[in-house]
């Protein structure tokens, strides 16, 4: 009996056999499950400032700024007075014109409440390729009702080579009531002359006849006019020569600049 039992769940343990054996042939055949892991998440990146223009440097600005200065006394102008770096004669009854030690560019002296002991040494700033190396004069202008006027600084500077030649100018108004403070600068013109020819002889005026020569002027008018500025439009083609200022009506108050209307 016990041999008939088995006899009879042989055949079912073989299947159950054969099945096992035929799960475990499927599982070796069929790929390793991927196993994920988690990735590090990049830290996020601020967005990239937009690259400033490459004729930012060819422009003025309307915008008040404290300028450099040094303090310099009575002692130091006077040797700078008899070195000749510093002009001893006085502008406007507050001014004094100077030019630093390699004679390239102008300095502005001047006294100020906020140093009696002596004078206020300031740079100019005049804006453009061709104003480094400048002649300057100097006037006021009120800005505001009280107070000392401010003083308007014009430059003009010229280069030539043989064949081609540009003569520029510019303006700095400066509040120059304690430290100085750039109220505007700004190209006012740009007048570039290139000619051709080969002959040596040649000169200006009969290059002028010539086809191959040519004759370029910018010009942007800067006005004060009833404590307000005027700035004029300027031809955006000549920026990289004129460098001019952003034009409108402006209002200058303790420091800070209104634009009016355009």
């Amino acid at each position: 009996m016990r041999i008939c039992c088995l006899l009879l769940l042989l055949p079912p343990l073989l299947a159950a056999c054969g099945a096992k054996s035929e799960e475990k042939k499927m599982a070796a055949a069929s790929p390793a499950p991927t196993i994920r892991t988690a990735q590090p998440r990049k830290a996020a990146q601020p967005p990239a400032s937009p690259a400033a223009p490459a004729t930012a440097e060819y422009h003025g600005s309307v915008t008040p700024h404290l300028m450099k200065f040094a303090r310099i006394s009575e002692e130091d102008l006077q040797r700078k007075i008899e070195s000749g770096v510093v002009e001893p004669t006085l502008l406007l009854g507050r001014f004094l014109i100077g030019h630093d030690e390699e004679g390239r560019n102008s300095l502005l002296y001047y006294r100020s409440p906020t140093y009696s002991d002596g004078w206020l040494e300031t740079h100019f700033e005049p804006v453009g390729e061709w104003l480094s190396s400048q002649n300057v004069t100097l006037d006021t202008v009120r800005l505001e009702p009280a107070g000392p006027p401010a003083v308007i600084v014009k430059f003009q500077s010229g280069t030539s080579l043989r064949h081609w030649s540009i003569n520029s100018e510019g303006v700095n108004i400066i509040d120059a009531s304690k430290e100085p403070v750039l109220v505007l600068t700004a190209g006012t013109s740009s007048h570039e002359y290139a000619y051709g020819g080969d002959d040596d002889d040649m000169d200006t005026t009969d290059a002028a006849t010539t086809d191959n020569s040519s004759e370029d002027l910018l010009t942007q008018a800067i006005t004060v006019h009833k404590q307000l500025i005027v700035v004029g439009p300027a031809e955006e083609d000549g920026n990289y020569l004129l460098a001019p200022a952003p034009p409108g009506t402006y209002r200058y108050r303790q420091g800070k600049m209104t634009k009016l209307r355009k």
